[in-house]
């Protein structure tokens, strides 16, 4: 026999809830704060005692801000577009999901191209985080993995509700 879908009213949208009133404003709170971090020139890295941690780095100091800059500013811009996101989401607009998608995908390219600069033009920094036993290519391959699962198992949840985003 044919199961009967419950109709929209009914259907559940706990994930959707999540989403839109708690993991896109962290994501734009994270995105806001490494963007700042970054276009301010506050970088992780070597302390005066010689521990890992915060250190305000003054860019004329440093080999290569460029890549902090960037890196920066395309950070703020990721947390302005999750809050796009989170209000296209939170409205049932039509290409909300497609949005979302391109959010995981763009977060994933960052952190993947972010890291293979570092390894390019900065080493003595990833090296220094080597030395502390933190490998940003194995944080980095980490954290990509998760948002991948993450993206892949948001975009069947929402392929499974298309009849909501009509507007």
């Amino acid at each position: 026999m044919a199961e009967k879908l419950a109709p929209l009213g009914q259907k559940k949208i706990n994930w959707h809830i999540v989403l839109i009133y708690f993991i896109l404003w962290l994501i734009a709170f994270m995105d806001l704060f490494n963007g700042l971090v970054g276009v301010f020139g506050i970088q992780v890295g070597p302390t005066a005692d010689g521990g890992m941690g915060f250190a305000l780095h003054v860019y004329p100091d440093m080999a290569h801000p460029q890549i902090f800059i960037l890196d920066g500013v395309f950070m703020l811009a990721m947390c302005m577009y999750a809050v796009f996101v989170r209000f296209q989401l939170a409205g049932f607009k039509r290409r909300a999901p497609m949005y979302l998608m391109v959010l995981f995908i763009l977060n994933v390219v960052e952190s993947v191209a972010y890291t293979a600069a570092l390894y390019a033009i900065v080493p003595e920094i990833v090296a220094a985080h080597t030395a502390q036993g933190n490998n940003p290519l194995v944080s980095t391959a980490v954290i990509a993995a998760l948002a991948l699962v993450t993206a892949g198992c948001t975009w069947i949840y929402y392929q499974r509700r298309k009849e909501m985003f009509t507007k």
